[in-house]
């Protein structure tokens, strides 16, 4: 609120928001100033109440069950995905290389696809504090065991690319999700060979072209073994995804698409 007071800004992007009170949207709203709020994660999930902020701002959200629950409860909103930072930097590493990467939290489905990699002998790797064996993130994640699949510590943004790019193949798994995370943009975007657990992405990439879609553990470790043994086959799908990203799918067009929804 003091930024926005402070800046007295012609437009007021707000990311989420789902615990920012009716002070602020009322500030942020002053003078008819244009409010715009971008929902990257479902709902349901959130203390976000459509009803109040709606009356401040306008809506988009990267969900589509949200926008045609909210659309059928009378509101006017904006489905945009999510997308890629061109600007985004890369590092300078080999990490990865040669492997089947997964970079994010460990859930119930995740687990279990990487379990069954590690069973078929496919030399797969986790990075990230949930699946890290190092003392101090057994400790602040509340585990007495290992997961028992092969794992590093938590890396930043420019090595998570770095990694994705390097490897045979990077997994793409959903949880409880309807929208599209930022890593099938992210992972596309940086030229990785990305396998991922939903046929709808068709909607963004070409499965088998651009993007390689699995179902079932049988699938994804047939899918992993090409991968590992014939990287050769996947040059071009590499290109072609990060092609495809960069025409259509960068943060660049998700800003133009907002700006249209909400002029």
């Amino acid at each position: 609120m003091a930024r926005v007071r402070e800046v007295s800004p012609d437009f007021v992007l707000v990311i989420r928001g789902d615990v920012l009170t009716e002070e602020f949207w009322a500030l942020a709203a002053e003078n008819d100033r244009l409010v715009g709020v971008w929902m990257y994660d479902e709902i349901r999930r959130t203390n976000f109440d459509a009803d109040l902020v709606g009356r401040y701002a306008q809506l988009a959200t990267y969900s589509a069950q949200d926008a045609a629950t909210l659309r059928a409860a009378g509101h006017r909103i904006a489905q945009v995905p999510l997308g890629f930072d061109a600007s985004s930097v890369i590092d300078n590493t080999t990490a990865g290389a040669g492997l089947v990467s997964f970079v994010g939290a460990p859930l119930p489905k995740r687990e279990h696809a990487l379990a069954a990699l590690v069973s078929a002998g496919v030399p797969v790797q986790a990075w990230g504090r949930g699946w890290s064996d190092h003392v101090f993130d057994r400790a602040r994640t509340w585990r007495v065991r290992s997961l028992g699949i092969p794992a590093r510590r938590d890396v930043a943004g420019p090595s998570a690319h770095a990694i994705m790019r390097n490897g045979r193949a990077t997994l793409n798994i959903h949880g409880d999700q309807d929208g599209f995370t930022m890593r099938t943009f992210e992972a596309a975007g940086v030229g990785a060979v990305q396998i991922i657990d939903r046929a709808d992405v068709a909607d963004f990439y070409d499965p088998g072209e651009e993007i390689l879609v699995y179902d079932g553990h049988e699938e994804l470790v047939d899918l992993c073994r090409h991968a590992v043994a014939r990287p050769q086959d996947f040059m071009m799908l590499r290109e072609r995804a990060r092609r495809r990203t960069l025409a259509q799918h960068t943060f660049t067009h998700r800003a133009d698409a907002l700006l249209e929804a909400w002029s």
